[in-house]
């Protein structure tokens, strides 16, 4: 264990909450982290207080998914503490960060915005002003699929763009604002390049963190524009004959996202898929464990929840529409599957050798080199 001291304006904000919450407990009981580190958030609160810090590992093991929100009668954002004590952390006790995996999540991000990884369409001019950004997590698994999505785009979206490039949130969920700053301001210079006004997304962090940071662009999501601009024909009833039954698990950023939760249902309604509805759905959906960062900074507890989110289910099949996601519940020991693997690969599933197929770490890289260079041939 290693603690930690706090601001005092921490301390301040985890007194008020100790005083605010009414200890009914509901906020533990589909977190793993709460659980795992106290026997109720108020004995927490008062535990911060009067020791005046909090062992490091209990903010960096938080997915930040704002389910403890969503369910506490009293409105308590549990996850707005646990990522003011992540700054706090990482403006004062940056050394305690290193053993928590900071050194990986600082690679993936420089990585990631470097010329090696990082692209956007060829300037042209064409005066649409519409851009597709995929997302790392989902181009590090099929390049294919994204360039598929993108041919869809091409096809209703004449001219729109396509940026590779990462929105940053994992720098963002370490704690790290100026960082944040620094790398978001690349995607904020090429958007501006490129006089994007409309963003379309694949990823759901993607989404939030763009809609977060340019709240004067238009920001949608490849479901809604399908539903917007109406399927391919090739999709309609493609897997109505498949007898396969999907527990369907929405991504914690979509959390408030009513129109995302309504667009993906229809386009599975369309394409004759069965599914399920987990008992936690839309707004009080489980995370999958690996949301800010958990998987790096507690994968062990990241595990533990992965599994429990997956058991659940009575089926063998998860359907998600986030890649992080769908890796995540696989590694929890069900076949998870994207939805966009059913839209666009280019086999069509059937009842055997459905499986979430899971990259090592040189093999995500690759192919998103293969996919940058297959944007900038375009």
């Amino acid at each position: 264990m290693r603690k930690i001291s706090l601001s005092d304006d921490i301390l301040k904000r985890a007194d008020m909450m100790f005083n605010k919450c009414i200890d009914c407990k509901k906020c533990m009981k589909n977190c793993i982290m709460l659980n795992n580190y106290c026997s109720s958030p108020k004995e927490l609160f008062g535990e911060i207080v009067k020791s005046g810090g909090i062992d490091i590992k209990i903010p960096f093991s938080c997915n930040l998914c704002s389910l403890c929100t969503e369910v506490c009668p009293k409105n308590i954002n549990q996850k707005e503490l646990f990522l003011e004590i992540r700054r706090c952390a990482f403006e004062t006790h940056k050394k305690a960060i290193l053993p928590l995996g900071y050194k990986v999540v600082k690679f993936h991000q420089k990585s990631s915005f470097s010329k090696l990884f990082s692209t956007s369409a060829k300037e042209t001019e064409n005066i649409c002003n519409s851009a597709f950004i995929p997302g790392c997590s989902l181009m590090s698994y099929n390049p294919e699929i994204v360039m598929k999505t993108y041919e869809y785009l091409q096809s209703v979206v004449p001219g729109i763009k396509i940026i590779l490039k990462c929105c940053a949130n994992p720098t963002r969920a370490m704690g790290d604002e100026l960082g944040f700053k620094q790398y978001y301001s690349q995607l904020q210079n090429e958007l501006t390049k490129l006089k994007v006004t409309e963003i379309i997304t694949a990823c759901p962090n993607c989404f939030i963190s763009i809609k977060k940071n340019n709240p004067n662009l238009k920001i949608t999501t490849v479901w809604e524009k399908i539903i917007e601009k109406g399927m391919p024909q090739s999709l309609l009833n493609k897997y109505n004959k498949v007898d396969i039954k999907f527990k369907l698990h929405d991504p914690c950023p979509t959390r408030y996202e009513n129109n995302i939760h309504e667009a993906v249902r229809e386009i599975i309604k369309k394409m004759g898929i069965i599914i399920e509805e987990f008992e936690f759905s839309k707004r009080q959906t489980v995370c999958c464990g690996a949301g800010a960062m958990v998987g790096i900074t507690n994968s062990k507890l990241a595990a533990v929840h992965m599994g429990k989110r997956a058991e659940p289910s009575t089926s063998e099949y998860i359907l998600t529409y986030c890649q992080t996601c769908a890796e995540s519940l696989s590694i929890g020991e069900k076949n998870a599957v994207h939805l966009l693997d059913l839209m666009f690969k280019e086999e069509k599933y059937s009842t055997l050798g459905l499986q979430h197929k899971r990259n090592n770490f040189a093999k995500k890289w690759v192919n998103r080199y293969k996919g940058k260079r297959r944007i900038e041939q375009l």
